[in-house]
């Protein structure tokens, strides 16, 4: 990414598309802090994100890859990947899983939030996969998500189950989302798109984000 500034409000919809390497996912690493950028800066309401207040922006973000890790565990345990069993709000797992549009799988199994995923989630579709990581993302309250590709990887019918996910997230006035996808059909919820094309990549970099 070079010669490039955007500003994100609070409550966007925004689409990200371009061509392999044009600098999507690393558009993503640079807002999620987990490097610095060459030049310029990325700025949270003023103030520039830095190694000393990473840790703390990171826990607003929420972060689903193309590839979301499941755990040889069950439901409950991995949407609330790392919470202290004392700890877990049941009915707020039941929430996030709803608003991932997980409602009707936990409904349906047996044994509910105590289901066993299999290893590596081996009991589960590709779309239900990405479903639970963005289950796990709402379960840790975080005001800003970030999908990277989730659509990629599966077939049509799951591709359009995981759309209804996201425009049902996209109702959530206190919830930032910015998406990556390749096909249009996974950005039509969307208020704006940025397309990272070749032209984009010449130049002094500034990346400016605001919320």
């Amino acid at each position: 990414l070079r010669d490039f500034c955007l500003t994100i409000q609070k409550g966007d919809r925004m689409g990200i598309r371009g061509p392999s390497g044009s600098g999507k996912s690393t558009l993503f690493h640079l807002l999620l802090g987990l490097y610095p950028p060459v030049e310029g800066s990325v700025v949270i309401d003023g103030v520039p994100l830095t190694a000393g207040n990473a840790a703390a922006w990171q826990k607003q973000v929420g972060y689903v890859p193309q590839e979301v890790f499941i755990l040889d565990d069950t439901l409950l345990v991995n949407v609330t990947l790392g919470t202290d069993p004392a700890v877990i709000d049941h009915d707020k797992v039941q929430k996030a899983l709803e608003w991932a549009g997980m409602g009707d799988y936990v409904r349906l199994s047996a044994d509910g939030l105590a289901t066993r995923l299999g290893d590596g989630g081996n009991k589960l579709s590709g779309g239900e996969r990405q479903r639970i990581g963005i289950a796990r993302a709402l379960y840790q309250d975080v005001s800003v998500l970030l999908l990277d590709e989730a659509t990629s990887a599966v077939d049509n019918q799951t591709e359009l189950e995981i759309n209804e996910s996201i425009r049902r997230l996209s109702s959530r006035s206190d919830l930032t989302l910015l998406v990556i996808a390749h096909r249009g059909t996974a950005l039509d919820f969307c208020d704006r798109i940025i397309d990272l094309g070749e032209e984009l990549q010449e130049g002094p970099h500034e990346l400016n984000h605001n919320l």
